[in-house]
Parts: structure tokens; C-alpha cells; sequence
């Protein structure tokens, strides 16, 4: 019943995900075409001409739903099948409301995949053949439904909703049982004690004192008779302290009704009580406990055992994946706004320019408009943050020293902070490289520095540390959102105000700002901090009032060649040149260094020490195919200054910019002329290479 000869547009954002699903459906047999979004796929259709669509929900842009719907618009009879990891009986209804033929959840099972996916081609078949019957109708969600033999996967998915349910009672009702196995363990126990108390003091504290949970019994009046060490320590009382008193007196007074009711339903033997939650109190706090109440009979008198559980560290895991699962559902819901703002706000930036061209004349409305642009750009520059903290920001990951994009800060920070704000670098021996972009990275650690001034204003100190740091298994363990391995740990500490507990879990949201009104976004945080997500990293903030702030950044370690292995492989793979070559660099040593470097590449060079030299050589020599020059130089003429008047001599001149800045410092605010590219100090011979070959070739 397969067809192999069929077509199938597979349209799938996740890659790793799409190239398996390719993968099993060549191996079948099928003619495979990939989309990575649903722009994509709707404009492929018409030339690809698949015979079956393949399409996940969840995807930026056009999502599942509605590339089904606009799919059935064009192409009614194309069948289209939906990929979901939800088991929400809702996408159901959604998918009947798109026109979708088939579901199929995810993960899936290969072999059913294939065979529901040669299903429907053969019902497509009969169906161009006029063989294919209409099955039933249905009424589901106030809309009526055809449903044929292509959409038996509807009432599959309906089926196993229902099963999902039946397995959730077995499941509830398998607990039960291991509930009531559980209390009749404790009723043995209970009687074993009785028999061997009295006989042996020492066993009875070697099992009862080493248990880690809180082993509390009562009278029928819920009062204490002994206590283990482990629920002496919870409550941070000792055992002579409790003994005598009601259990009541250990809960906080919203707790002791709690207890009270379930207590009475232990005292009833026919009830069984489940576990339930409390607050307890301890000397100067309260602790979250999960309590368990049992029945028993000790020397023929009934007695209640009270089995206590510290929730503490259970609930501070749980608060951790909230937090990450909110930080997701913001990032989601930012990144959507951001793009959509975007759009608008190109058309606002567009119209305002057209307006600017026609009101030269009527200068009222001239500055009108040129509000509009400021507010624009200022519109842009926020839309821009949202994206970076949504993650979908452009990024350059490349092994980055951490120590060189810290000195290169260092200056920048300086005229930054002020003179009442000392700055401190200290760098670990054997940092490792990290996997990061390095203007993304810089960018982050400034905006940390602005926060800690603002965070000082009578002074103080900005620490900036880094080191090497192994995540093992454990560790990772007990952290939320972060995986095993190796990771290069930047540390910015101030000496500020610090920031109260309860706003900590609040800073990474964006807009949210401590600051007084109009002196801050609230968008810097949110921007490192989806900045260190995108880079795969991890991110923690550390403060106390009045002592002051560490935020850590945990980017992954470099997984590179050696020195020596890369250097060959530069060698043998960096692109060679012909073309005439003017080279400006006012350092004697750099300069002939670089002139080895181009020339090794097979460009012809001609070399000058500043930027009138330069000029001088463009005007009596046409055979130059390039200016390769430093930015910082001496005599007045910089080297974006040299650009724009080289341009003016040779408009399609190519330029080559380099300096030991970072790119925005260098710039410092420069618009750069057409035809102009940049690369930092030091750069590789290779990496030169393919920079000159991308700007003479116009990529």
C-alpha cells in the first residue's frame, strides 16, 4: 500500500528533529522536502508539489494551525498531518477547525508512523478516484465535523485522552495500595518496637534515631510521648521541650485546624488519612512539612504515629522550575510582541521619512516628524532588548578569551563608573576559552557595571572575577537550568545597596527595575539574561541589603583544536588573493608583520604609515583593489575618516577597518561608508583570509 514514489514536505523549526523525520521517511522510500518555518513551506508549494504535509504545531511565525488553514485555502485536497508533543484533547478541536486530516503525537513510533502515513496516501488515491465514502458527522464545540477514514486518527487521539485517564485511576489506585503496604510496614514496626523497647533501649535508638524523616507519637489526645532526633531538629526544640505538650503547639495557627480534622479521621479506624501539607514553627522561622498520620496499638493502648517530612529543599526545587518555566513563557510572549512591534514600527520609521522629504518647507511640521523618528528609534532600541531577552538576537558564538574581552572593558568602565568607583579585575591562571560572542558578551558586562553604579551612588568598588568551573552531576542536580560540563564563570560584584529577598526572583523580568521613575528601562538585566540563555550558559544573582550584588555568568567552555592543530589547519585552508593591497598602519612592527601575513596570502602590498600617505597613493596609483587600515592613528585623520575620503576618490572602493577596540568602541558612534567591514585585534591569518575574500567578492 506505500506509495514510494510520493512526495512529502516535511515543515519542522527544530533541525535535529526534522532531519530525523527525514531521515525515517527516506529510508522508507519517500521523496523528503524540508521547511523551517511555515513562510517557507507556503512558499515551496507550488514548486515542490508534495503529496502529504508534515507540519509541527509550535512554531515561530505561522504555526502549525495556521499554515493547515491556509494550506486547505489553496490546496483543499492536499492532506495535511499535524505533529504535536501536547496530549491536550484541545488540539483536537483546533486542528478539526483548521481543515487538518491526520494528528500524530510526538515522540513517535516509526514503524506507526509510516504505516498511518501510507494510509493516507492510499485514501488520498481512492479519493481522487471516487472511491473514498464519507464516514459519520459529529457535533463537538457547537460546529458539525465530517469525519472519514482519513481522520481515524481523531478518534484515536480521543480514545487514548480516555485511556490517559483510566491509566491516571490505576495509577491513583496503585498508590493507594502502596499507601496501605506502607502502613502496615509501620504497624509492624510499631510492633517490633513494642516487644524490644523494653528489652533493648540501644536497637530502638539505632533505627529510630537514624531515620531521616520525623518519627513523632501521640496519645488519643494528640499529645507528644517521644520524639527522634531527626523531628527535634525540624522543629529546633529539644525532646525533653516537646515531650508533655499537644502536637498542635508545633504548628502555625492556620495548620492546626488541618490537623486537628485529620487527626479525628485517624482516630476512626475505618477512615484512612492521606498525606497532607502544614506549616511548622520553629524557634525564629516556620518550615513547610508534609505530614503522614497512622494508627497503632502500643502495650494494648492505641497510639498515633506521626511520620514528618521536611519539605524544604522539595519546594525549593519546584519554586526553581516555575521560575524557569515563567522566564520561558515571558521569553515566548516577549519575542512575539518585539517581532510584531517591529513591523510596526518600520512602517512608522518608513512613513516618517517620506513625510521628512516633503515638509522641508514648513519647519512646525519638519520637527514634528523628526519626533517621530526619535521616538521610533527609541522604540527599536527597546524592541531590540525584548528580542535579546526573548533569545532570538543574532549571535557570533566563537571561542572567546574571557581576560581579553575584560581588558578591553577595563578603559571603557573607567570613564564609565566615575572616579569614585574603584574598579578590581582579577583573573584565574589557565582560563579556559569560552563559547560566546564576544561584542554580546562586553555589552552584558557594561550593563552589569551601570547597574552596580547606579546601585553605589556615594562610591565603592566593582569587582569583576573569572574562573574555570566543572558541573558534575550532582551539582547540576541540585540547580535549575543548567546541564553537566564544563563552564568559564564571570563574576560582577558590587559593594552597593543590595536588593531586598523578595525582589530577587523579579529582577530577569523584563521592564521590572528598582530604579526610580525614568532612570531605567528595566530591560538591562533581561537582556544579559537572555543573552547567557541563548549561549547555552546559566545565570545567578546573589545580594544583600546594605552589603551588595553578585550576578554570575556560566558560559560553556570552548571545545577547540590546539594552538598548533588549528595553525596548520589555517594553513592549509585559508583562501589566497592576487589583488593590490594598500596597507595603513602607523606600528612599524605590526606593519610588517601584516605585510608577511598578506603577502603569504599572495596579495601585492604597498604599505604607508598614516592616512595623508594614503591618500597621496590612491590618487597617483588605480591599480589598488583594497585600503586595509588601523582606525587609532596619529596626524588628525582617523581611519574612518580615510574611508569616507577614499570613497570619495574610488566610491566601489573596499575597506578594510582593524583595531585593538571592540567594535562598538571603535566605531564610537560612527556610521561607516558602504563597502566597509571590520576585524579586531589580534586576528589569525585565516580568519583575515576570509574576511579580505568576503569584501573583495562582494559576499
Amino acid at each position: 500500500m506505500t506509495l514510494i514514489a510520493a512526495h512529502i514536505l516535511i515543515v519542522e523549526d527544530s533541525l535535529t528533529q526534522a532531519e530525523q523525520l527525514k531521515y525515517i521517511l527516506a529510508n522508507a522510500g519517500y521523496q523528503v522536502s524540508v521547511a523551517d518555518s511555515g513562510e517557507q513551506a507556503l512558499n515551496m508549494l507550488s514548486s515542490v508539489k508534495p503529496q502529504l504535509v508534515i507540519t509541527d504545531i509550535m512554531m515561530p511565525g505561522i504555526n502549525g494551525y495556521e499554515l493547515c488553514r491556509q494550506i486547505k485555502t489553496q490546496w483543499p485536497d492536499l492532506p495535511v498531518v499535524l505533529l504535536t508533543t501536547r496530549r491536550d484533547p484541545m488540539d483536537i478541536f483546533y486542528g478539526l477547525e483548521a481543515g487538518a486530516d491526520n494528528f500524530h503525537t510526538k515522540p513517535y513510533n516509526e514503524e506507526n508512523l509510516l504505516e498511518r502515513i501510507s494510509f493516507i496516501l492510499h485514501n488520498r488515491a481512492l479519493k481522487q478516484q471516487g472511491k473514498l465514502k464519507v464516514g459519520l458527522q459529529v457535533a463537538f464545540f457547537g460546529k458539525i465535523f465530517t469525519i472519514n477514514s482519513e481522520k481515524e486518527q481523531i478518534l484515536d487521539l480521543l480514545i487514548s485522552a480516555f485511556e490517559d485517564t483510566v491509566n491516571a485511576n490505576k495509577a491513583l489506585e496503585h498508590h493507594r495500595e502502596q499507601l496501605a503496604q506502607a502502613n502496615k510496614i509501620i504497624e509492624n514496626y510499631a510492633r517490633k518496637l513494642e516487644g524490644k523497647v523494653r528489652s533493648s533501649e540501644q536497637r530502638y535508638s539505632a533505627i529510630v534515631n537514624g531515620i531521616s524523616e520525623g518519627i513523632v507519637t501521640l496519645n488519643e489526645q494528640a499529645i507528644i510521648e517521644s520524639i527522634n532526633p531527626a523531628a527535634e531538629q525540624m522543629f529546633g526544640c529539644s525532646r525533653s521541650n516537646l515531650i508533655g505538650k499537644s502536637f498542635s503547639a508545633l504548628l502555625s495557627i492556620d495548620s492546626v485546624r488541618l490537623f486537628r480534622d485529620n487527626f479525628s479521621r485517624c482516630q476512626n479506624e475505618h477512615e484512612q488519612v492521606q498525606p497532607f501539607r502544614v506549616t511548622g514553627l520553629q524557634r525564629d522561622s516556620s518550615i513547610a512539612l508534609n505530614l503522614l498520620l497512622n494508627r497503632i496499638k502500643l502495650n494494648e493502648q492505641e497510639a498515633f504515629v506521626v511520620i514528618v517530612r521536611d519539605l524544604t529543599t522539595e519546594l525549593q526545587a519546584e519554586e526553581k522550575l516555575r521560575h524557569a518555566q515563567k522566564m520561558e513563557a515571558i521569553g515566548q510572549l516577549t519575542g512575539g510582541i518585539a517581532h510584531d512591534f517591529n513591523n510596526l514600527l518600520s512602517i512608522i520609521l518608513g512613513n516618517a521619512e517620506l513625510l521628512l522629504e516633503n515638509t522641508n518647507a514648513n519647519p512646525a511640521q519638519h520637527e514634528s516628524v523628526q519626533n517621530i523618528l526619535i521616538a521610533s528609534e527609541r522604540g527599536a532600541d527597546l524592541t531590540s532588548r525584548l528580542l535579546a531577552f526573548a533569545r532570538k538576537q543574532p549571535l557570533n558564538a566563537q571561542p572567546t578569551s574571557i581576560i581579553d574581552s575584560v581588558e578591553r572593558l577595563n578603559t571603557l568602565l573607567a570613564r564609565t563608573l566615575g572616579e569614585n568607583i574603584k574598579i578590581q579585575i582579577r583573573h584565574s591562571d589557565g582560563l579556559w576559552l569560552a563559547q560566546v560572542d564576544p561584542n554580546q558578551l562586553e555589552n552584558s558586562l557594561l550593563n552589569l557595571a551601570i547597574n552596580a553604579r547606579d546601585a553605589m551612588p556615594n562610591g565603592g568598588s566593582l569587582i569583576i572575577e573569572n574562573d574555570n568551573m566543572v558541573i558534575d552531576e550532582e551539582l547540576a542536580a541540585r540547580e535549575a537550568e543548567i546541564t553537566p560540563g564544563d563552564y568559564v564563570v564571570v563574576t560582577v560584584s558590587d559593594t552597593g545597596c543590595g536588593i531586598a529577598p523578595e525582589l530577587l526572583a523579579k529582577v530577569f523580568d523584563p521592564f521590572f527595575t528598582t530604579k526610580d521613575v525614568g532612570k531605567g528601562s528595566g530591560l538591562g538585566l533581561s537582556m544579559v539574561y537572555g543573552f547567557v540563555k541563548q549561549s547555552r550558559g546559566h545565570i545567578r544573582i546573589y545580594s544583600e541589603v546594605g552589603v551588595g550584588t553578585s550576578i554570575k555568568l556560566y558560559f560553556p567552555r570552548a571545545a577547540i583544536l590546539s594552538d598548533a592543530a588549528q595553525s596548520q589547519l589555517q594553513a592549509e585552508d585559508a583562501p589566497q588573493g592576487h589583488e593590490h593591497i594598500l596597507l595603513v598602519e602607523d606600528d612599524e612592527l605590526v606593519r610588517q608583520m601584516v605585510i608577511v601575513l598578506l603577502e603569504g596570502l599572495g596579495y601585492k602590498v604597498t604599505a604607508v604609515n598614516c592616512a595623508k600617505q594614503a591618500l597621496e597613493q590612491l590618487s597617483k596609483d588605480t591599480s589598488i583593489a583594497l585600503l586595509f587600515s588601523d582606525i587609532v592613528m596619529p596626524g588628525g585623520i582617523n581611519g574612518i575618516e580615510l574611508a569616507r575620503q577614499a570613497k570619495q576618490l574610488y566610491p566601489d572602493l573596499p575597506v578594510l577597518l582593524t583595531s585593538g577596540y571592540s567594535e562598538s568602541a571603535a566605531i564610537n558612534g560612527h556610521n561607516l561608508p558602504t563597502g566597509t567591514m571590520l576585524i579586531g585585534k589580534p586576528y589569525r591569518r585565516y580568519n583575515l583570509a576570509i574576511k579580505l575574500k568576503d569584501i573583495l567578492h562582494g559576499i
